[in-house]
């Protein structure tokens, strides 16, 4: 059974489909981003929703790995019943929120200076985890982006706009931001992944190991 992190239920052609990364996947690199074909049966466990698609593929999707708002689930009405769909929903906003304020906690734990930004990143196929910025007893705390795919390269967005604005084109193994603000504060790189990142930034290339927070 292959695994989704960051998935949520999207319509295709009057069909839910998976969305989001996908792990132990013999097909695909871990943390590839995929669109599978049509759901066509699906069962709720205790980690989360085990779902079938139309080629034969189980995925799991966790529970605590549901990106977005919860409604997306009511597209698997079919499967599940209205009654069991408000439970599933339920589930996701719990456990979501706890992994959430899980993360936030620890990136704030970890934030070296009074005023400054960690930008945490991971092993999915564009690695944008979080970012943090971090004002004496102010935090601001957000796992969104924007996904840019373009006709050469991939980027994304990420960051308040109003504030400081970050945009980084996704390579193998390594980022290269081409939009770089640092008015707020020293800008930090958190590597919650399990491989080495390298970081291209205007001040340099740095290569982060896993577990390691670094200036850039």
């Amino acid at each position: 059974m292959y695994k989704f992190k960051k998935w949520t239920i999207e319509k295709k052609y009057q069909y839910p489909v998976i969305t989001g990364y996908v792990y132990d996947h013999p097909d695909f690199a871990p943390g590839y981003h995929i669109v599978t074909s049509r759901v066509v049966n699906g069962v709720a466990v205790k980690e989360g929703l085990i779902l079938e698609t139309y080629s034969g593929s189980k995925y799991l999707c966790d529970f605590t790995q549901h990106k977005g708002k919860s409604d997306d689930i009511d597209r698997l009405t079919a499967f599940f019943g209205e009654e069991q769909i408000s439970y599933i929903k339920k589930l996701i906003v719990q456990k979501s929120r706890e992994l959430f304020v899980k993360q936030k906690n620890f990136i704030i734990s970890i934030a070296p200076e009074d005023e400054c930004i960690i930008i945490s990143l991971n092993d999915t196929d564009y690695f944008f985890e979080s970012i943090l910025y971090h004002d004496h007893n102010h935090d601001f705390f957000s796992k969104h982006h924007y996904l840019h795919l373009g006709l050469y390269k991939d980027s994304v967005l990420i960051g308040y706009p109003e504030i400081d604005d970050f945009r980084f084109y996704a390579e193998e193994k390594a980022i290269s931001f081409y939009k770089f603000s640092s008015q707020f504060g020293p800008v930090y790189i958190y590597n919650a992944g399990q491989a080495f990142i390298t970081v291209k930034s205007p001040n340099g290339e740095f290569k982060i190991r896993p577990g390691v927070l670094e200036h850039i």
